[in-house]
């Protein structure tokens, strides 16, 4: 081995020794979560109003009750997914039309 090779192996041994460090440094190393801030001021993750923690607090006292939240709340998720269908089906009809119109905008046999 010439000493240029010999050279090049020891740089590239503690290359690899480093890299090694580095990276059991970076998988030992405790997840923190980031803040989120703004203008320089702390902010917390996630800020719930006063309404939202009442609607969580609050608990049905009565299987009925119980009940009519759950049908409150797949009606309310039935008209979201209705009127994502109302969008989607206007597109796919606007897109139809486009392509019918095709047809009739464009003649080849038109000079």
């Amino acid at each position: 081995m010439t000493g240029l090779q010999k050279i090049f192996l020891g740089i590239g041994g503690v290359a690899i020794i480093g890299l090694g460090v580095v990276v059991y440094r970076q998988m030992s190393g405790s997840i923190v979560p980031a803040q989120t801030t703004t203008k320089g001021t702390s902010v917390p993750e996630q800020q719930v109003s006063k309404e939202a923690v009442t609607q969580v607090t609050t608990v049905p006292s009565t299987p009925e009750a119980v009940a009519d939240d759950i049908l409150r709340e797949v009606d309310a998720d039935n008209s979201v997914l209705n009127e994502e269908e109302l969008g989607a089906t206007s597109a796919i009809e606007a897109e139809g039309s486009v392509v019918s119109d095709f047809g009739t905008v464009y003649d080849a046999n038109e000079n």
